[in-house]
């Protein structure tokens, strides 16, 4: 896995430990306190797998996380136990135990909630503002409406930053602090039977429905291990990403949402953008017309042959499953062969940078 890859996810995926390291050398000045929980031990194995295997030409199969030893694959030391639970909106809320198959899990976040929307990219609660202090190379950020109030960055220094995703737990003080209350539920000294005993009524939430969280954790811990898939390409993914096509070509892009786990694609979303302004977020999805009607014949249609993509990568873990489905095809104007380009980067394991979107203003 890439250097950059790893900062990239630990970025995204984890930036209370990149803050933390921060602040060992500077205060923090108030600025929004991240969702802490979503690991990053996927991304820090396949660097140590990556760089012991490279060049191995791996079986593409998938095989149980009890299994130490991956026929046709690589050992891997850990393994996790998922539940997800996805919304009509696009958001997507899971519970992952991480535990190490020799039962030692004392270098482990053992436990994590997190929410991600693979449906919507942009919502004005999640701006932020990014600016540095002096040379540090490092950003430092603060939510948009806490800097109206308190400005921490200074004069033309600072700059409007859009998350290229939604993260549950960064658009209010009130998901702040609901995030806060489960980072203490969830911490390391815990047994999974300590988690299992917890009684929901000793608990409120002000964002999030509390039968939604304590049920993803009761499926997750008392499920098996997630099967492990054996081709490394797919565990360089980041375990989060929503991704679109770099360039509006012909008035509307690709975007494509995505949660893996151990190598295997859980959740997907396949969506078309329909440009209708300059701005970042000046465009119609495809998704949207579907389910208010608006759409025309030919372009449910389309929507109707993304659905079966969908379907067939999720239950083959397989980005590039059924291509006979959609190779050289043009429907309602959308030249599906587009599609075809991105998912066999995917399945490559090629940069995904090209297709992250960064907007500062």
């Amino acid at each position: 896995m890439r250097p950059e890859s790893i900062l990239q996810a630990l970025s995204e995926t984890r930036p209370q430990l990149l803050d933390d390291a921060r602040e060992t050398a500077a205060a923090k000045p108030k600025a929004m306190r991240p969702l802490r929980r979503i690991a990053i031990a996927a991304a820090v194995v396949a660097l140590l797998v990556s760089a012991v295997y490279a060049g191995s030409n791996l079986i593409p199969a998938k095989v149980p996380a009890t299994e130490l030893h991956n026929p046709g694959g690589f050992n891997m030391a850990w393994q996790t136990k998922t539940a997800r639970r996805t919304m009509d909106d696009g958001w997507v809320f899971s519970f992952v135990q991480y535990t190490n198959k020799d039962g030692d899990d004392s270098n482990l976040c053992r436990y994590n909630f997190f929410g991600v929307n693979l449906r919507y990219r942009f919502d004005d609660a999640y701006r932020m503002v990014e600016w540095h202090e002096q040379d540090d190379p490092n950003p430092k950020v603060q939510q948009y409406d806490e800097y109206l109030r308190n400005p921490a960055g200074s004069g033309d220094n600072a700059s409007l930053y859009v998350p290229g995703r939604l993260n549950w737990g960064e658009g209010s003080a009130a998901q702040r602090r609901d995030a806060e209350k489960i980072a203490a539920i969830l911490t390391n000294d815990k047994e999974p039977e300590d988690l299992l005993a917890l009684d929901p009524a000793d608990y409120e939430f002000e964002t999030i429905d509390k039968e939604l969280f304590f049920g993803l954790m009761r499926e997750a811990l008392t499920s098996e291990a997630h099967e492990e898939r054996t081709d490394l390409n797919y565990w360089e993914h980041q375990p989060v990403d929503v991704l679109v096509e770099p360039e509006w070509t012909d008035g509307y892009r690709f975007q494509i949402g995505f949660l893996m786990s151990s190598g295997c694609v859980d959740e997907l979303f396949i969506d078309v953008l329909y440009r209708t302004g300059e701005g970042y977020a000046d465009y119609v999805q495809l998704s949207d017309l579907v389910e208010d009607g608006t759409a025309s014949p030919e372009q449910r249609e389309a929507w109707a042959l993304i659905q079966s993509v969908v379907e067939q990568i999720k239950e083959t873990d397989y980005f590039l499953a059924r291509t006979d489905l959609y190779r050289d095809k043009t429907v309602s104007g959308i030249d599906f062969n587009r599609l075809l380009h991105v998912m066999t980067d995917l399945n490559e394991g090629r940069k995904d940078d090209a297709y992250r979107e960064r907007i500062l203003q």
